[in-house]
């Protein structure tokens, strides 16, 4: 489907017609690059989509992280299994726009109620509103920004500890 330019086309294995189907995973959906994570102490940065995740590893600023994401864009966060972040350090950096924070909120709530992680970071958008809206890492930073000294790495050191009691608002729009 279209949306605004972007056209997703989820496939899923369909067991009973043995091939693959235009269809998304139904739930349970590991993390895309979720492989990552087996046996590794680096912390993790979780983007939204996998244009994001897979920009973010060719960026030197973020070679000390695992970079991973949920699949099936903002709304689909509920169909992901996080097991694989057990007790790991997560840093949750959500597109400029309303539906990316309330994405990683939902992320940040998921990990702390299914006793995942506790260990969370958030990148807060106090920054964002130098950004485009809809900026995300994969994307270039404005030369008009770059010019101001902001960067990956300086945005990447905003990141705080998560606060559910910052984001009441979202949160109860969540639910």
């Amino acid at each position: 489907q279209d949306r605004g330019g972007k056209s997703f086309t989820p496939m899923s294995y369909c067991p009973e017609k043995k091939t693959w189907v235009p269809k998304a995973w139904p739930g349970d959906r590991p993390l895309f690059h979720e492989q990552r994570l087996k046996g590794s102490e680096k912390p993790v940065l979780i983007t939204e989509g996998e244009k994001s995740c897979m920009a973010g590893e060719n960026k030197i600023e973020f070679t000390d992280y695992n970079i991973v994401t949920w699949s099936g864009g903002s709304n689909q966060v509920h169909q992901t299994n996080f097991k694989h972040l057990k007790n790991k350090e997560v840093i949750l950096w959500p597109d400029n726009d309303d539906q990316g924070i309330k994405a990683m909120v939902e992320v940040a709530i998921t990990l702390l109620e299914k006793d995942i992680t506790e260990k969370i970071k958030f990148i807060e958008p106090n920054f964002l509103d130098l950004m485009p809206k809809g900026w995300d890492i994969a994307d270039p930073i404005p030369e008009e920004v770059e010019n101001e000294g902001l960067t990956l790495g300086g945005m990447l050191n905003t990141a705080k500890e998560f606060n559910p009691d910052n984001y009441k608002k979202v949160i109860n729009k969540i639910r």
